[in-house]
């Protein structure tokens, strides 16, 4: 199977999260068989675990109808989510050209009015998209730039722009919300990946805007004729105005034409109260106009946010992939597929003469793990395991207090694997103590729940739908084991 488009998406992150949280509630066995099944399909080495990770998200997929079909729909959904913020910033443009641009002949289009809005204005709010682009603990260190930058990206328009997804049918509203719930079902995790996609977003709005403003100004100088002039209740000379337009000009000052004379600046200002009459040669010298307030939508209106653009995508680039490796459970899946490749052809291991039931979850749950713990004296695991801490059940909190201390002491910090007694639902105090667990392990160590003594399906998602409450990336349970 050929490795997926060379650029990731956020499409690709939530298919990544979706069958990673449907492969654990696999039985071991299966999971083995279908990575067996993997590797056949896939006997080309990834180039690197990032490719890895997404041919396994896709075979996944494929063999996973549901799964496989709301992972088209995202993928279709995130690409009309990007026309429609293009297509919105275009019919805003549009618009908004239009108004500033309208001209019936009873007075003068303000050169003034037009830079202000063209701009000056695009220019601060670029302003304020550098404080919304800066790192979290850039931001944090300012006095004051943390809660701007975060209200800023609040108010971002990628958020107006993702409003619109509920004019979609809702078949696509269902596959979009997938596949940004699936991937930013940690915030704490994805909370990069949410930055940069709602920045490139807005980015995309305001680069679209902006071309549009200027398109739809050229054809209207080409149709139609404009008059140009300028006017301002403050004190300014004609030569102080013309001083500040030779300034925009500096970057195209190669070119007469868009670069407006002292003697049509001079020719050009008006007052509301005049009459302002102008004889045809003077209107014909009003529109030299055009050309200056062109380049400066350019120069100063579209090519920067171009350049934000880019930089936005190339960091929502960078943030996806990132989270692509670092997902919780994308190491384990490495691992495992590494050791499939190995031993595709070995025979099956036989649970031997004193396992308990489950002893083939146990083995496969404790492998990467480096401490184990036994919770209220549930069946202890197989042998090999590391040496098993006990807590819970009759054992007091100071003893409980005493295991987290022995894992917080050690370096690095320790990946866990907690047994359960299946048949128990879990109980406020078991939830206390994971939580005291993360607290003292830190994030980013796996913490996985093993329900043994034979769990049943319905024992296995009840243990599941609880502890995601808990809402911690690193926490899972343990896939169920054939019955």
């Amino acid at each position: 199977m050929p490795d997926a488009a060379p650029t990731p998406t956020l499409a690709d992150l939530g298919l990544l999260v979706a069958a990673i949280d449907h492969d654990q509630q696999r039985p071991v066995a299966q999971r083995e068989l279908d990575d067996k099944a993997f590797h056949a399909a896939n006997p080309t080495p990834a180039a690197d675990d990032l490719a890895t990770l997404r041919r396994w998200a896709a075979h996944r997929a494929g063999a996973h109808h549901a799964l496989g079909e709301l992972a088209r729909r995202a993928a279709a959904a995130e690409a009309l989510m990007r026309v429609l913020s293009l297509a919105l910033g275009l019919a805003v443009g549009v618009l908004l050209a239009l108004g500033v641009f309208y001209y019936d002949g009873s007075a003068r289009i303000n050169v003034l009015a037009v830079l202000a809005v063209f701009v000056f204005l695009p220019l601060a709010l670029l302003l304020l998209v550098g404080v919304a682009m800066l790192p979290m603990r850039v931001a944090e260190a300012l006095p004051g730039v943390g809660p701007l930058a975060e209200l800023l990206r609040g108010l971002s328009v990628g958020r107006v722009v993702r409003g619109v997804m509920h004019l979609l049918p809702q078949s696509w509203r269902d596959s979009l919300a997938w596949s940004r719930g699936a991937a930013g079902k940690h915030a704490q995790l994805y909370a990069e990946v949410e930055k940069w996609s709602l920045l490139t977003a807005s980015q995309a709005f305001a680069s679209a805007l902006s071309f549009a403003a200027i398109i739809t100004l050229l054809l209207l100088v080409v149709f139609s004729d404009l008059a140009f002039g300028w006017s301002t209740t403050l004190d300014i000379s004609p030569a102080r105005f013309h001083e500040l337009t030779q300034g925009l000009a500096l970057p195209w000052s190669w070119t007469a034409r868009a670069t407006p004379s002292l003697e049509l600046v001079e020719s050009s200002r008006y007052f509301r109260l005049a009459t302002n009459e102008a004889t045809p040669e003077d209107a014909r010298a009003l529109g030299g106009w055009w050309g200056f307030v062109v380049m400066s939508m350019v120069v100063y209106g579209l090519l920067p946010r171009l350049v934000v653009w880019y930089i936005c995508h190339a960091r929502q680039r960078a943030a996806i992939r990132a989270a692509l490796l670092t997902t919780p459970g994308a190491p384990a899946v490495l691992r495992r597929l590494s050791r499939a490749a190995i031993h595709t052809a070995s025979p099956e291991a036989e649970l031997g003469a004193h396992d308990t039931p489950g002893a083939e979850l146990s083995r496969s749950s404790i492998a990467d793990a480096d401490a184990v713990i036994i919770w209220a004296d549930a069946p202890r695991p197989s042998s090999g395991s590391p040496h098993p801490l006990a807590a819970g059940g009759s054992r007091t909190i100071a003893e409980d207090r005493a295991v987290l201390a022995s894992l917080g002491q050690r370096d690095p910090r320790p990946s866990v694997a907690l047994y359960v007694k299946a048949w128990e639902p879990p109980m406020l105090e078991l939830l206390d103590f994971l939580r005291d667990l993360r607290q003292t392990i830190g994030q980013g160590a796996a913490i996985t729940v093993v329900p043994t003594g034979d769990a049943s399906a319905e024992q296995h998602n009840a243990w599941h739908r609880k502890l995601t409450t808990l809402s911690d990336p690193w926490l899972s349970v343990a896939a169920r084991a054939e019955p």
